[in-house]
């Protein structure tokens, strides 16, 4: 009898634990900050709210703002983004960055060439690399193949036409996935 008592309470002191210890969990998920020159871009915010922080990505940030578009990709469930530096806009010869960025529709198709669906990080990238005999392609959203190739000890990614970026500095996470930043642009096959 006293074995059953025993073993009842037993019991009942398992359970009772087991039920009030995952009352207690934590299920918050700590923010992952990461510095970029004098601004700390958090996985708190949203992509848009990211770049807004810094005015290397002023060209970018404005095409973000525009409610439409962001909500268009938002409709990911995750994406990484490869954000290009104004420094590539401001490179280019007056008349061609102003009939780039002055044509909203182009704009637009450039920056979903540079998104691919899903988490990718910089491993990701470099073990696609080395498992793909040096070339690695992902579909974007805008159905088209972008590559990556290691080139002179540096991550460059290309599109159709061969156009290049470097992939300057990487692993910055917003609310929806990674977002890496790239010096130069790559061009939709539609907008040759």
């Amino acid at each position: 009898m006293r074995f059953k008592i025993l073993l009842s309470a037993l019991v009942i002191c398992i359970a009772t634990t087991t039920a009030t210890s995952q009352k207690y969990e934590s299920t918050s998920v700590q923010a992952a900050t990461k510095k970029y020159k004098e601004v700390v871009f958090s996985s708190e915010k949203s992509l848009a709210e990211n770049l807004s922080l810094s005015e290397d990505f002023s060209y970018i940030a404005n095409l973000l703002n525009d409610e439409q578009f962001a909500n268009e990709l938002s409709t990911s469930e995750m994406i990484t983004v490869f954000i290009v530096r104004n420094k590539s806009f401001t490179d280019m010869p007056e008349e061609t960055r102003d009939s780039i960025v002055g044509n909203k529709s182009l704009m637009e198709d450039m920056l979903k060439l540079n998104v691919i669906p899903g988490r990718v990080d910089s491993n990701a990238l470099l073990d696609g690399i080395q498992r793909n005999n040096g070339t690695v392609y992902y579909t974007t959203l805008s159905k088209e193949k972008i590559g990556f190739r290691k080139q002179n000890g540096k991550v460059v990614m290309f599109d159709h036409n061969n156009n290049t970026a470097i992939v300057t500095d990487t692993d910055y996470l917003h609310s929806k996935g990674y977002f890496h930043i790239v010096d130069g642009l790559l061009f939709p096959a539609s907008k040759k």
